[in-house]
Protein backbone atom coordinates (compact mmCIF):
# COMPACT_ATOMS: atom_id res chain seq x y z
CA UNK A 1 0.00 0.00 0.00
CA UNK A 2 1.03 3.34 -0.77
CA UNK A 3 2.34 5.33 2.42
CA UNK A 4 1.80 8.85 3.01
CA UNK A 5 5.01 9.32 4.35
CA UNK A 6 6.65 9.53 1.18
CA UNK A 7 5.25 12.52 -0.20
CA UNK A 8 6.61 15.76 0.72
CA UNK A 9 4.05 18.12 2.03
CA UNK A 10 5.71 21.11 2.22
CA UNK A 11 4.00 22.49 -0.89
CA UNK A 12 0.76 22.01 0.44
CA UNK A 13 1.63 24.27 3.66
CA UNK A 14 3.33 26.48 1.89
CA UNK A 15 0.46 26.98 -0.42
CA UNK A 16 -1.59 27.24 3.34
CA UNK A 17 0.64 29.53 4.48
CA UNK A 18 0.62 32.11 1.38
CA UNK A 19 -3.34 31.94 1.50
CA UNK A 20 -3.54 32.74 4.77
CA UNK A 21 -0.80 35.99 4.38
CA UNK A 22 -2.54 37.67 1.33
CA UNK A 23 -4.41 41.01 1.86
CA UNK A 24 -7.90 40.15 0.54
CA UNK A 25 -7.95 36.44 2.68
CA UNK A 26 -11.21 37.58 4.24
CA UNK A 27 -12.90 38.42 0.95
CA UNK A 28 -11.47 35.23 -0.64
CA UNK A 29 -12.38 33.07 2.79
CA UNK A 30 -15.89 34.59 3.23
CA UNK A 31 -16.59 33.78 -0.15
CA UNK A 32 -16.15 29.64 0.12
CA UNK A 33 -17.37 29.13 3.76
CA UNK A 34 -19.90 32.30 3.99
CA UNK A 35 -20.19 34.77 6.27
CA UNK A 36 -22.09 33.12 9.47
CA UNK A 37 -18.87 30.89 10.66
CA UNK A 38 -17.42 31.68 13.99
CA UNK A 39 -15.46 34.68 13.60
CA UNK A 40 -12.99 33.81 16.41
CA UNK A 41 -11.85 30.14 15.72
CA UNK A 42 -11.81 31.57 12.05
CA UNK A 43 -9.26 34.30 13.40
CA UNK A 44 -7.12 31.90 15.30
CA UNK A 45 -7.14 29.02 12.91
CA UNK A 46 -5.50 32.11 10.30
CA UNK A 47 -2.78 32.98 12.68
CA UNK A 48 -1.99 28.92 13.05
CA UNK A 49 -1.49 28.88 9.17
CA UNK A 50 0.41 32.38 9.46
CA UNK A 51 2.92 31.02 12.07
CA UNK A 52 3.08 27.76 10.09
CA UNK A 53 1.96 25.80 12.94
CA UNK A 54 0.14 22.78 11.19
CA UNK A 55 -0.90 20.96 14.18
CA UNK A 56 -4.05 21.51 14.34
CA UNK A 57 -4.66 20.33 11.07
CA UNK A 58 -6.74 16.71 10.53
CA UNK A 59 -4.43 13.52 10.32
CA UNK A 60 -3.76 11.91 7.03
CA UNK A 61 -4.35 7.82 6.68
CA UNK A 62 -4.00 5.71 3.76
CA UNK A 63 -6.67 3.37 3.26
CA UNK A 64 -7.75 0.70 0.71
CA UNK A 65 -9.88 1.88 -2.44
CA UNK A 66 -12.21 -0.40 -1.77
CA UNK A 67 -13.21 1.47 1.35
CA UNK A 68 -13.55 4.69 -0.31
CA UNK A 69 -14.75 3.51 -3.74
CA UNK A 70 -14.13 5.74 -6.26
CA UNK A 71 -13.52 8.91 -3.82
CA UNK A 72 -9.89 10.20 -3.84
CA UNK A 73 -10.30 11.34 -0.16
CA UNK A 74 -12.44 12.06 2.02
CA UNK A 75 -12.98 13.62 5.49
CA UNK A 76 -14.16 11.75 8.88
CA UNK A 77 -15.90 15.02 10.82
CA UNK A 78 -16.48 12.63 13.51
CA UNK A 79 -12.43 10.99 13.71
CA UNK A 80 -11.28 14.52 12.44
CA UNK A 81 -9.28 12.18 9.60
CA UNK A 82 -8.67 12.69 6.00
CA UNK A 83 -9.03 9.20 4.23
CA UNK A 84 -7.17 8.79 1.07
CA UNK A 85 -7.14 6.38 -1.74
CA UNK A 86 -4.54 4.20 -1.47
CA UNK A 87 -4.66 3.57 -5.49
CA UNK A 88 -5.43 7.66 -6.00
CA UNK A 89 -1.78 8.00 -3.81
CA UNK A 90 -0.22 5.58 -5.93
CA UNK A 91 -1.35 6.72 -9.60
CA UNK A 92 0.13 10.24 -8.54
CA UNK A 93 2.61 10.13 -6.89
CA UNK A 94 4.54 11.18 -9.90
CA UNK A 95 2.21 14.23 -10.22
CA UNK A 96 2.05 15.75 -6.30
CA UNK A 97 -0.04 18.58 -7.40
CA UNK A 98 -3.12 16.23 -7.94
CA UNK A 99 -2.62 14.99 -4.76
CA UNK A 100 -2.08 18.31 -2.75
CA UNK A 101 -5.44 19.49 -4.58
CA UNK A 102 -6.95 16.81 -3.25
CA UNK A 103 -5.85 17.09 0.38
CA UNK A 104 -6.63 20.56 0.27
CA UNK A 105 -10.09 19.79 -0.74
CA UNK A 106 -10.17 18.07 2.51
CA UNK A 107 -9.05 20.19 4.51
CA UNK A 108 -11.41 22.43 3.40
CA UNK A 109 -13.95 20.11 5.32
CA UNK A 110 -12.80 20.14 7.45
CA UNK A 111 -12.54 23.90 8.24
CA UNK A 112 -16.04 23.73 7.39
CA UNK A 113 -16.93 21.81 10.21
CA UNK A 114 -14.58 23.46 12.52
CA UNK A 115 -16.51 27.04 11.57
CA UNK A 116 -19.70 26.41 10.80
CA UNK A 117 -22.60 24.77 12.76
CA UNK A 118 -24.55 23.79 9.05
CA UNK A 119 -22.56 22.27 6.05
CA UNK A 120 -21.87 24.35 3.32
CA UNK A 121 -23.98 24.28 0.27
CA UNK A 122 -22.27 22.53 -2.28
CA UNK A 123 -18.76 21.30 -2.37
CA UNK A 124 -16.60 24.01 -0.32
CA UNK A 125 -13.63 21.23 -0.36
CA UNK A 126 -13.49 22.06 -3.46
CA UNK A 127 -14.04 25.51 -3.82
CA UNK A 128 -11.33 25.83 -0.86
CA UNK A 129 -9.10 23.88 -2.57
CA UNK A 130 -9.39 25.89 -5.93
CA UNK A 131 -9.44 29.62 -4.24
CA UNK A 132 -6.32 28.49 -2.08
CA UNK A 133 -4.84 27.44 -5.18
CA UNK A 134 -5.73 30.13 -7.14
CA UNK A 135 -7.42 28.29 -9.88
CA UNK A 136 -10.34 30.55 -11.38
CA UNK A 137 -13.84 28.15 -12.08
CA UNK A 138 -16.26 29.27 -15.06
CA UNK A 139 -19.65 29.76 -13.93
CA UNK A 140 -20.31 26.60 -15.11
CA UNK A 141 -17.91 24.87 -12.76
CA UNK A 142 -18.64 27.31 -9.63
CA UNK A 143 -22.68 25.95 -10.70
CA UNK A 144 -21.65 22.62 -10.50
CA UNK A 145 -19.95 22.65 -7.12
CA UNK A 146 -22.47 24.68 -5.14
CA UNK A 147 -24.97 22.31 -6.23
CA UNK A 148 -22.88 19.10 -5.38
CA UNK A 149 -23.85 16.83 -2.56
CA UNK A 150 -20.54 15.41 -1.30
CA UNK A 151 -21.50 13.44 1.79
CA UNK A 152 -21.05 10.07 2.12
CA UNK A 153 -20.36 6.86 4.31
CA UNK A 154 -17.34 4.07 4.43
CA UNK A 155 -16.94 1.46 6.48
CA UNK A 156 -13.31 0.69 8.22
CA UNK A 157 -12.18 -1.52 10.61
CA UNK A 158 -16.17 -2.73 11.35
CA UNK A 159 -17.29 1.17 11.70
CA UNK A 160 -19.61 3.37 9.57
CA UNK A 161 -18.17 6.50 9.24
CA UNK A 162 -19.58 9.86 7.57
CA UNK A 163 -17.52 11.42 5.44
CA UNK A 164 -17.49 14.74 2.56
CA UNK A 165 -15.39 12.93 -0.12
CA UNK A 166 -13.49 14.54 -3.15
CA UNK A 167 -14.94 12.41 -5.78
CA UNK A 168 -14.20 12.42 -9.49
CA UNK A 169 -15.61 14.92 -11.36
CA UNK A 170 -17.57 13.97 -14.57
CA UNK A 171 -17.79 16.58 -17.36
CA UNK A 172 -20.22 16.33 -20.25
CA UNK A 173 -18.25 16.16 -23.12
CA UNK A 174 -18.80 17.47 -26.77
CA UNK A 175 -16.11 17.08 -29.61
CA UNK A 176 -14.81 20.88 -30.30
CA UNK A 177 -12.48 19.69 -32.80
CA UNK A 178 -10.80 16.43 -35.14
CA UNK A 179 -7.30 16.26 -36.35
CA UNK A 180 -5.23 17.13 -33.64
CA UNK A 181 -3.82 13.22 -33.29
CA UNK A 182 -2.26 11.93 -29.76
CA UNK A 183 -0.55 13.27 -26.96
CA UNK A 184 -2.88 16.12 -26.50
CA UNK A 185 -1.79 19.15 -24.36
CA UNK A 186 -4.12 21.95 -23.47
CA UNK A 187 -4.09 25.53 -22.09
CA UNK A 188 -7.43 27.36 -21.87
CA UNK A 189 -9.72 26.77 -25.18
CA UNK A 190 -6.06 26.24 -27.06
CA UNK A 191 -4.53 22.78 -27.84
CA UNK A 192 -1.95 21.00 -29.79
CA UNK A 193 -1.28 17.60 -30.67
CA UNK A 194 1.05 15.50 -33.27
CA UNK A 195 -0.54 13.12 -35.63
CA UNK A 196 1.74 10.81 -37.90
CA UNK A 197 1.80 9.84 -42.08
CA UNK A 198 3.93 7.31 -43.45
CA UNK A 199 7.55 9.27 -42.60
CA UNK A 200 6.25 12.97 -41.85
CA UNK A 201 4.94 13.70 -38.03
CA UNK A 202 2.84 16.98 -37.98
CA UNK A 203 2.46 19.12 -35.18
CA UNK A 204 -0.87 20.99 -35.05
CA UNK A 205 -2.47 23.94 -32.96
CA UNK A 206 -6.38 24.36 -32.41
CA UNK A 207 -7.04 28.19 -31.35
CA UNK A 208 -9.83 27.87 -30.06
CA UNK A 209 -11.80 27.40 -33.17
CA UNK A 210 -9.52 25.85 -36.02
CA UNK A 211 -7.23 23.24 -36.11
CA UNK A 212 -4.05 24.10 -38.41
CA UNK A 213 -0.56 22.15 -38.58
CA UNK A 214 2.53 24.41 -37.11
CA UNK A 215 5.76 22.29 -37.73
CA UNK A 216 6.28 19.04 -39.53
CA UNK A 217 9.14 16.37 -38.87
CA UNK A 218 10.19 13.94 -41.65
CA UNK A 219 11.72 10.49 -40.16
CA UNK A 220 11.58 11.69 -36.60
CA UNK A 221 9.04 12.40 -33.81
CA UNK A 222 8.94 15.56 -31.82
CA UNK A 223 10.70 14.91 -28.52
CA UNK A 224 7.96 16.37 -26.58
CA UNK A 225 5.81 19.68 -26.40
CA UNK A 226 4.22 21.94 -24.39
CA UNK A 227 1.59 25.11 -24.64
CA UNK A 228 0.83 28.25 -22.72
CA UNK A 229 -2.20 30.00 -23.76
CA UNK A 230 -0.93 31.14 -27.85
CA UNK A 231 2.88 29.97 -27.33
CA UNK A 232 3.61 26.68 -28.09
CA UNK A 233 7.29 24.76 -27.39
CA UNK A 234 8.84 21.79 -28.99
CA UNK A 235 11.50 19.75 -29.74
CA UNK A 236 12.53 18.59 -32.95
CA UNK A 237 15.79 16.47 -33.94
CA UNK A 238 17.53 17.42 -30.57
CA UNK A 239 16.33 21.43 -30.72
CA UNK A 240 14.10 24.01 -29.18
CA UNK A 241 11.60 25.71 -31.03
CA UNK A 242 9.10 28.19 -29.77
CA UNK A 243 5.83 28.91 -32.06
CA UNK A 244 3.38 32.08 -31.23
CA UNK A 245 1.17 34.33 -33.34
CA UNK A 246 2.62 32.68 -36.71
CA UNK A 247 6.36 32.60 -35.61
CA UNK A 248 8.61 29.81 -35.03
CA UNK A 249 11.92 30.88 -33.37
CA UNK A 250 14.67 28.55 -32.72
CA UNK A 251 15.53 28.72 -29.13
CA UNK A 252 18.57 26.29 -28.91
CA UNK A 253 21.86 26.03 -31.65
CA UNK A 254 24.42 23.54 -29.23
CA UNK A 255 25.89 19.97 -29.98
CA UNK A 256 23.34 18.74 -26.95
CA UNK A 257 20.37 16.90 -27.53
CA UNK A 258 17.41 19.26 -26.18
CA UNK A 259 14.47 18.12 -25.28
CA UNK A 260 10.33 17.74 -23.32
CA UNK A 261 10.40 21.69 -23.15
CA UNK A 262 8.01 22.93 -21.36
CA UNK A 263 6.27 26.47 -21.17
CA UNK A 264 4.75 29.10 -18.47
CA UNK A 265 3.89 32.17 -19.48
CA UNK A 266 7.52 33.64 -20.82
CA UNK A 267 9.62 31.12 -19.42
CA UNK A 268 10.42 27.82 -20.99
CA UNK A 269 12.92 24.89 -19.00
CA UNK A 270 14.02 21.80 -21.04
CA UNK A 271 16.06 18.48 -20.75
CA UNK A 272 19.75 18.67 -22.01
CA UNK A 273 22.11 15.50 -22.42
CA UNK A 274 25.57 16.31 -23.77
CA UNK A 275 25.92 12.42 -23.41
CA UNK A 276 27.02 12.65 -20.15
CA UNK A 277 24.62 13.69 -17.68
CA UNK A 278 21.06 14.82 -17.85
CA UNK A 279 20.79 18.61 -17.06
CA UNK A 280 17.33 21.31 -16.71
Amino acid sequence: MANISSLNLSSLYNQLTSFANLSNFWSRFDSVFGTSYDKAIAVKLLSQLKAKDFSQLPKIDVVSSTVLGNARAAYGTSTNTIYISDSFLKTSITTPSAIIAVLLEEIGHYIDAKINKMDTNGDEGERFSNVVRGVTLSSSELTRIQNENDWGKITLNGKSITVEKAAPVVYETNKVASGLGYNIEVSGTNAIGSTSKSSNNVLSFFNGTIVAPIANSVYTNFDGYDISGTTIVYSKKGEIYRYSLGTTTRLTTNAMNDYKPQIDGTNVVWYANDGTDVEI
